[in-house]
């Protein structure tokens, strides 16, 4: 099963908790993606903020399954880095609330990125059709990185990116390429500023993007 192991990390912990995304977790979750059965056909690297740890690290992402191909990081499969779940609902995931395409940064910058951002985490807010869903740890990495602004962030976040395109395609067939260490500030800064502007984690009515 679908990040079967990881259920020892929950040996002293509420029934209700994820785990935390300690190194060892982070090794365990490579290896099972790399060492599935059958083989992933292609990965891509993104870059995590996970729950333990003081700097982002970069780790593979597989696809989802049953889609034709990668089009896009939305056909990637993110919640192997951001939540805790048996396999049968593993690839669910809250398109509106837990990720958000970034084509334009600053946000009212005209000019499009050369290559846009999407970015993954789990939902922040509370609501009935979560009583569910494992509660995540605090995330020190992220409240250190918002400074003086909110500092309760809770579970990973994951940042992909797409092909070159300048804004010229529709983030379900932008591509994707990997993530690179020329990606590490920029991304911090996008992170920071979607969490100040509250459009990460929680619901937005109306729809923005950036």
């Amino acid at each position: 099963m679908r990040l079967s192991c990881l259920a020892a990390s929950m040996a002293n912990e509420e029934r209700t908790s994820a785990p935390c995304f300690t190194a060892t977790v982070q090794d365990t979750v490579t290896q099972e993606i790399l060492g599935h059965k059958p083989p992933f056909e292609r990965t891509i690297v993104g870059l995590l903020y996970p729950t333990d740890g003081r700097r982002p690290v970069f780790v593979p992402v597989p696809p989802r399954l049953g889609t034709d191909g990668i089009r896009s990081p939305y056909d990637l499969d993110a919640s192997w880095w951001t939540t805790w779940s048996p396999c049968s609902v593993a690839s669910a995931l809250d398109e509106a609330t837990c990720s958000i395409t970034v084509h334009h940064y600053p946000f009212d910058d005209l000019r499009p990125l050369k290559r846009s951002y999407t970015i993954f985490c789990t939902r922040q807010e509370l609501s009935e059709d979560r009583s569910a869903i494992p509660v995540q740890p605090v995330n020190r990495q992220i409240n250190w990185l918002m400074q003086f602004g909110r500092r309760n962030w809770r579970g990973n976040i994951l940042v992909c990116r797409s092909d070159t395109h300048f804004g010229g395609r529709s983030k379900f067939l932008m591509g994707v390429s990997d993530m690179t260490e020329r990606d590490l500030y920029f991304a911090d800064a996008i992170i920071r500023n979607l969490i100040q502007e509250k459009l990460l984690g929680k619901e937005r009515v109306p729809y923005f993007a950036v």
